[in-house]
């Protein structure tokens, strides 16, 4: 589906949508190497078409580097990069601006799918494993349309370090460098 239609089908669901309980039921659900995850609506920000990135030379590798999206500097992580897969680099990638911890940050994904509802009595935890794979961003899963859907937390997908390295004084500086060129 093209980013512009759900785009536009997200702003008129937010419009026309005034019950929390109705809203808190519904994920957009995207595609990240090969699965299907969903993330809370309510935590979405923005959908927006992968644009010019400046790398950071001290983020972690799985971030991308930085974004100007509406005159604000995003972080952008990768999904591929963050769970240990190799990064896409397509020219179609979608980035999918989230609130996290009070921070926004852009997730770069292979494809965006559509929003699905999904009861919290339709949720199970995620498996509990004993390796060093960690599944703390995972809020749990679902069964949909024959499909398992990953939810995730959007407040774990980073630890707290991890996001105050990115979203802290750093970002500021490269903020400040960024608009003094413009």
């Amino acid at each position: 589906m093209a980013q512009a239609k759900l785009y536009d089908k997200l702003k008129e669901f937010f419009e026309t949508s005034s019950d929390e309980n109705f809203v808190a039921d519904k994920y957009l659900t995207f595609i990240s190497h090969d699965q299907l995850f969903g993330v809370p609506i309510v935590q979405i920000e923005q959908i927006v078409s992968m644009q010019d990135v400046v790398a950071v030379p001290e983020f972690p590798e799985y971030v991308r580097g930085v974004m100007n999206i509406r005159d604000r500097i995003i972080p952008v992580v990768d999904l591929n990069l963050r769970f240990g897969k190799p990064a896409k680099f397509d020219v179609h990638e979608t980035v999918i601006i989230i609130n996290a911890l009070k921070q926004k940050i852009g997730l770069v994904v292979d494809d965006v799918n559509e929003v699905v509802t999904i009861k919290e009595s339709d949720i199970y935890n995620p498996p509990t494993l004993s390796s060093d794979k960690s599944f703390s961003y995972l809020r749990g899963f679902a069964k949909y349309n024959d499909k398992i859907v990953l939810l995730m937390d959007t407040d774990k997908i980073l630890s707290n370090k991890e996001l105050k390295l990115i979203t802290g004084e750093r970002l500021k500086q490269i903020a400040a460098e960024l608009n003094s060129k413009n």
